[in-house]
């Protein structure tokens, strides 16, 4: 019996769920999964695979939200599962945002630039889209179009790119040709999602699919035998199971064409990579609603009287914040500096919040007039400290021509300042001087001496004067999507916590026990990026204004 040792067998890991889209093989996938599912490192990952060996010199597109989200999430996540998972070899079997080898065959339609394509050695070329510029990529004809974290592509953008799946009919073979597949979590009306995909549930012909299951099943049975006879050296099992695989492919390949796979699964699919601790780890976090949403693909949400941040809501975030001009003239290989922030002027002064511990979050951001916009984040986790820190800032605002920033942060950054030691004090030297010793240009301000303790309660208030919008003197708080993603997700995870002290009085606290998780989870679920903002924007000038004005506003938690 053949086993995973034997030279003819290339071994795979795979999650159920992508094993069953492996074994339909459709025409055209949806899928909603939960957080961890291995959407573009496998289930992506494998379909262009697929679609390129099947149809060489094809013209293909790989669609995302934004080319900033492009180069630094999701193309590497295509190659990780290339290589991980698929044993593809960077210059041997793909390059990208260069031209190609001289041994890799052509497409059929010529490839001007290429800066944002992936080139596969049979000649395919994989187009890397944003959603922000569909009208120029719908000119071209493609044979077939991935497209990942579809919420943030409006069905309007879609309805323009789609059109462009047509031509060159050189592929009647593949169950590919002019073929999709969109993966994405589960839309949330409330954060101003698309759900769009919801309604492709409705292509989906169920008895279709489950007979493209049966016959990709027993077509890789098939496989699985023929690899054994050949280990045999049995020829008359061998030729046996050839003719079988003719026979086995056409039924199945006359299964698959023009079949849409509608699928929903949660994190659990990739159990046995992600853990079960990982699991609770996320419910003990993401309370009860919103683990519904996220992990188990199932309509949820934290509800608004759990919420810390009571009032934010879609009116406070803004996704045009990207330069599409600089953003499309940045090649795969080229990593972004200021000048993609549309909303930055690069002639006034930068306002940070940070928050120090084992992940140091850092919120930069702009006053302009009445608006005060959170430009961008960053993040370092440990072992990563200040320099880490400080260099990525430097190299990202490089360009930024006003070299001051003023720094906020917890008392707590101020600690040992008299022995020369404090974590404010490290990293305004590592800003303003360079691993070289290099003054660097940049002026840093401490804001928060002798800064008194911020009580959750008073943070909590005065929240909830500035997300309102109503007091005269706050400014209008603007958030970056896609610059400020793992923010915007601190602000909306945050719980409340009420207690009642020994008076009987409400005290009001913000639940932090998400900071315990481990590491590479603070970022996307923790508190401390909300921490770092709340230095940010808790400042003297707005503090005291909300305070005297607090007797006159009325809450929902006042008189309990």
């Amino acid at each position: 019996m053949i086993t995973k040792n034997d030279p003819l067998v290339e071994t795979r890991y795979s999650t159920n769920a992508n094993q069953s889209i492996a074994y339909i093989g459709a025409k055209d996938v949806q899928v909603i999964g939960g957080r961890g599912t291995t959407k573009t490192t496998q289930i992506h990952a494998e379909r262009f695979q697929e679609a390129m060996i099947e149809m060489p010199r094809s013209l293909q597109m790989f669609l995302c939200n934004t080319y900033e989200n492009a180069r630094t999430n999701l193309v590497p996540g295509l190659e990780n599962g290339w290589k991980e998972y698929r044993d593809w070899k960077y210059g041997i079997d793909y390059v990208k945002g260069e031209p190609p080898p001289s041994f890799f065959k052509r497409p059929f339609v010529p490839v001007e630039n290429w800066k944002k394509v992936i080139s596969h050695r049979d000649g395919a070329a994989i187009v890397i889209g944003s959603g922000n510029e569909v009208t120029g990529l719908a000119g071209n004809s493609y044979q077939y179009i991935g497209a990942d974290e579809v919420k943030y592509i409006g069905k309007a953008k879609m309805d323009i790119i789609e059109p462009a799946l047509r031509g060159l009919n050189h592929f009647p073979h593949s169950a590919y040709y002019r073929g999709s597949c969109f993966t994405t979590d589960l839309p949330n009306l409330g954060k101003g999602d698309d759900p769009w995909i919801l309604d492709r549930r409705k292509n989906m012909n169920v008895e279709q699919a489950k007979a493209a299951y049966y016959c990709g099943y027993l077509y890789y049975q098939n496989e699985g035998k023929l690899a054994n006879a050949l280990k045999n050296k049995n020829k008359a099992d061998v030729r046996r199971y050839l003719k079988a695989r003719v026979r086995l492919y056409a039924q199945w390949l006359r299964v698959r064409k023009n079949l849409s796979y509608f699928f929903v699964t949660s994190s659990f699919a990739n159990i046995d990579a992600l853990t079960l601790e990982y699991i609770q780890d996320l419910l003990k976090q993401l309370g009860w609603e919103e683990f519904k949403q996220s992990v188990l693909s199932l309509k949820g949400g934290v509800e608004d009287g759990e919420k810390f941040y009571s009032g934010l809501s879609e009116a406070h975030f803004y996704r045009d914040g990207i330069n599409e001009n600089y953003d499309h003239s940045l090649g795969l290989h080229e990593e972004a500096n200021c000048n993609i922030l549309r909303y930055l002027d690069p002639n006034a002064e930068l306002d940070c919040g940070i928050d120090f511990g084992r992940m140091l979050s850092m919120v930069i951001a702009q006053e302009r007039g009445k608006e005060f916009r959170c430009l961008k984040n960053i993040y370092k986790l440990a072992p990563e400290s200040s320099r880490e820190l400080a260099d990525h800032f430097i190299q990202f605002f490089k360009p930024h021509k006003r070299k001051v920033l003023n720094m906020y942060y917890d008392r707590s950054g101020n600690q040992y300042e008299s022995s020369g030691r404090s974590w404010a004090a490290e990293l305004k030297d590592c800003i303003e001087i360079d691993t070289a010793g290099n003054r660097t240009g940049w002026t840093v301000n401490l804001m928060s001496r002798d800064q008194a303790t911020i009580y959750q309660s008073e943070e909590y208030y005065f929240m909830k004067n500035v997300l309102s919008g109503q007091m005269e003197g706050l400014p209008k708080l603007l958030i970056d999507v896609y610059q400020c993603r793992e923010l915007k997700s601190s602000l909306e995870l945050t719980k409340i916590l009420q207690k009642r002290d020994k008076k009987g009085s409400v005290q009001i606290y913000k639940n932090k026990s998400s900071e315990g998780l481990p590491l590479f989870q603070l970022p996307m679920n923790s508190t401390n990026f909300g921490d770092a903002f709340k230095y940010l924007m808790y400042r003297k000038k707005w503090a005291n204004m909300a305070k005297r004005k607090r007797s006159v506003i009325i809450t929902a938690l006042d008189g309990m």
